[in-house]
């Protein structure tokens, strides 16, 4: 994550992390992320555009006011505000751990 917020180009920039996937719930470990570097986490779900693209989730970080926009507003949801993604500081992932089990959905 340091790496990716060291290419930003100011602080209304923004990182997507697109998190769709039906086997595992990656919101936490990016809400991890964020509570840990102090950015702001908005998660958001784009629709279906007619049968091209499927729905598809993104979680949208930033250092600045870039997410609070109505528009981004509408369309998600704070994650950071949710006690369900906040994330206890020894199960943040960096490159020396991570978790996958932790985050597998139940069917």
């Amino acid at each position: 994550m340091a790496l990716y917020l060291s290419h930003l180009r100011g602080s209304e920039s923004v990182i997507a992390v697109h998190v769709t996937n039906r086997a595992i719930d990656l919101g936490p470990a990016v809400a991890g992320l964020a509570q840990t570097y102090g950015l702001k986490a908005t998660s958001v779900r784009a629709p279906d555009r007619g049968g091209i693209f499927l729905e598809s989730d993104f979680i949208l970080l930033t250092r600045g006011k870039a997410l609070d926009t109505p528009e981004v507003q509408r369309a998600g949801h704070p994650m950071l505000q949710d006690p369900a993604h906040r994330v206890p500081e020894n199960r943040i992932w960096t490159d020396d751990y991570s978790n996958v089990v932790r985050l597998l959905r139940v069917r």
